[in-house]
């Protein structure tokens, strides 16, 4: 090895050291994003299937109460903020749609990475809506 060479492996090591460390956080970021995203469809799933089956039992639970409690309290790990809701559906807890009705369930979160650099360089945070549907019975 002549002289000249000695820290080359080193200086390559170190210019190419920051594009890997992008990489793999962007992959690391993508994976939390749609681990949330599932949790979020699944419970979504879970509070629409609920309030579409309501039953008025006489527990006092309304169909918003049913809806919150099969949706329970997931954690997001890229989440700011969120909001879940549930139409038509009444705080009243004798209150049933009328049959063939189309319940609509609307998560809205506020998504920001956990990586510093991508906030304001990509539009984050960003607004995510999704929608469900079920069909009261």
């Amino acid at each position: 090895m002549k002289g000249q060479e000695k820290g080359q492996g080193l200086t390559e090591f170190a210019l190419v050291l920051p594009l890997l460390l992008t990489l793999i956080l962007g992959i690391f970021s993508l994976g939390i994003f749609f681990h949330d995203w599932a949790q979020a469809n699944d419970s979504a799933h879970d509070a629409v299937h609920a309030a579409a089956i309501h039953i008025v039992d006489g527990s006092g639970r309304s169909c918003q109460d049913r809806a919150a409690e099969a949706l329970g309290d997931p954690f997001f790990v890229m989440v700011e903020s969120q909001t879940f809701t549930v139409a038509p559906c009444s705080a009243d807890p004798y209150w049933v749609g009328p049959s063939g009705v189309q319940v609509v369930g609307t998560w809205e979160l506020t998504v920001n990475p956990p990586i510093p650099f991508i906030y304001s360089n990509f539009g984050f945070p960003a607004t995510v809506t999704m929608k469900f549907e079920d069909t009261i019975r």
